[in-house]
């Protein structure tokens, strides 16, 4: 007697139409109004990058992105007196008085899906609040940090500030606050230098120098919730990667 070959294992997918259990609703969500805010920066090559942050600003231009960027969506904002529309908008923070909290309302509309949420009135909304800095400081990409060379156990300490020339810290408004800005111990060189060029968020900074020479050039991050850094730089014609922590 011939063999036969058993029968197939039913088709159980419940996101195919040819199947038995096929859900027309399966894995479908409703659109969120939640967003993203992002800080506009210069990287080390002086290219314009936005980085996403959660609710720390230094506060020049800021941008407010919904990952809804489709036609079906209508997108409106409201950030203090104004209303605006689009699915990203982007606003300016610099003379804004410090400190200082912003609330951003947006409000999405789009089309109703009565098969699978016949509740809904094709409309949601949220509101996220971010913080201004008084002191350029109060960025997590600012403290003392202990790291050691990739591959490495020899852990040293150095420490990033941005401090008034009697040692106070400098705040948002300080004249000239870049020359304020101030490096300890880098690179364990065991000196304290004030012509690094560093452009910063609350989570990543860029060391925009060329390198080549005493400036060096790298990307610096620090994760918000672990304090862990990551630091990738050159400096003198070498290559460096630089992992560790934020300890004040």
């Amino acid at each position: 007697m011939a063999c036969q070959d058993e029968d197939p294992e039913p088709c159980m997918e419940p996101s195919n139409p040819d199947c038995a259990n096929y859900d027309p609703c399966y894995g479908k969500e409703l659109p969120s109004a939640a967003f993203l805010m992002e800080e506009q920066l210069r990287d080390e090559n002086s290219q314009i990058v936005y980085i996403i942050e959660d609710s720390i600003f230094r506060g020049t231009r800021i941008r407010f992105r919904s990952p809804l960027e489709s036609p079906e969506f209508q997108h409106t904002w409201y950030i203090g007196a104004e209303t605006l529309s689009g699915y990203q908008v982007e606003r300016l923070f610099r003379d804004v008085p410090r400190p200082a909290t912003i609330t951003v309302h947006h409000v999405i509309e789009y089309p109703v899906d009565s098969t699978c949420f016949p509740q809904d009135d094709g409309k949601d909304s949220v509101s996220q609040s971010f913080y201004l800095i008084e002191y350029w400081n109060e960025l997590a990409s600012f403290g003392t940090f202990r790291v050691a060379n990739e591959n490495s156990t020899d852990s040293f300490d150095f420490k990033v500030s941005m401090l008034l020339p009697d040692g106070s810290d400098a705040n948002y408004e300080a004249p000239s606050s870049m020359e304020n800005l101030i490096f300890q111990n880098f690179n364990k060189n065991n000196d304290s230098v004030s012509y690094y060029c560093y452009i910063m968020s609350n989570s990543r900074g860029y060391l925009c120098g060329a390198g080549n020479g005493f400036v060096p050039k790298g990307v610096f991050n620090v994760d918000i919730n672990t304090k862990t850094i990551d630091l990738e730089f050159q400096y003198r014609d070498t290559n460096y990667r630089q992992l560790g922590r934020k300890i004040n």
